[in-house]
């Protein structure tokens, strides 16, 4: 049997399947790498309470961790996210917009950018999202880019999957990755959700494509919007593939 998936709606998780995001990743995958951000904030943040802000924020699983360290915002494009991330931090103050190009009229001390830069595909995008987290933030400001996936490690298809019981219901999430056939900056996420209650099994399936460039081609980006660079490595436990986090810092 043949399967296309291209005729597969993209980035379901973000809107009509957003009910299943919590199983795809959970709050518990982001517990192991939170003392290593908690251990960053301190070191580079002189402030009690430093202003953070996190990017493309999701749910806020990583933000439910380190919101008691920090005084919080969220900025995300899809509105469920940003419902489920109020839910789980209700101190946190949500924005709906897109990293590329929103302008509020705080600056922060520590911005976040976690496991979500793979949705932007160009340099032009990815520039001017370093670009505005640059002029969002304090002198001495620390802008954190932690990368999904990396060109450098990404040489064969991966597959990723587990099984949650529900009271009423099972779900297996199985997602499987790879390159771009054609484009090397590019990876295919094909996931399908099998839903077992009461004996009937539901299937619903997604697709996303990912960004996917070297560690060394986004600290050039960054460089040249105007961030001192250095590299940060994570946990094992950490909840990406990669484990190379990015820091700058805006000097003047």
């Amino acid at each position: 049997m043949k399967f296309n998936h291209h005729n597969i709606s993209t980035n379901r998780l973000y809107g009509d399947l957003s009910k299943y995001y919590d199983y795809v990743i959970s709050r518990d995958d982001y517990q192991g790498e939170a003392h290593f951000w908690q251990q960053l904030i301190e070191k580079k943040c002189a402030k009690t309470l430093p202003m953070l802000l996190e990017l493309a924020s999701g749910p806020g699983h990583l933000l439910s961790h380190i919101g008691s360290h920090v005084e919080a915002f969220a900025i995300d494009l899809s509105s469920d996210m940003l419902t489920k991330c109020k839910q789980l931090n209700p101190n946190v103050n949500t924005i709906q917009g897109d990293i590329r190009e929103f302008c509020l009229q705080q600056k922060f001390d520590f911005i976040l950018l976690h496991d979500s830069i793979g949705h932007l595909f160009h340099a032009d995008d990815i520039r001017a999202t370093f670009a505005n987290a640059y002029q969002h933030l304090n002198y001495g400001g620390v802008f954190a880019l932690s990368p999904e996936f990396d060109g450098d490690s990404i040489n064969k298809p991966i597959v990723n999957h587990r099984t949650t019981s529900l009271p009423e219901t099972d779900l297996t999430v199985i997602d499987y990755i790879e390159r771009h056939p054609t484009d090397k900056n590019r990876l295919n996420v094909l996931t399908s959700y099998y839903e077992q209650k009461q004996g009937v099994t539901h299937i619903e399936f997604d697709r996303m494509e990912l960004g996917l460039f070297d560690i060394e081609y986004y600290m050039q980006l960054m460089e040249e919007v105007g961030f001192s660079v250095e590299l940060y490595t994570k946990p094992e436990s950490s909840s990406t593939e990669c484990r190379t986090a990015i820091i700058g810092t805006r000097l003047s």
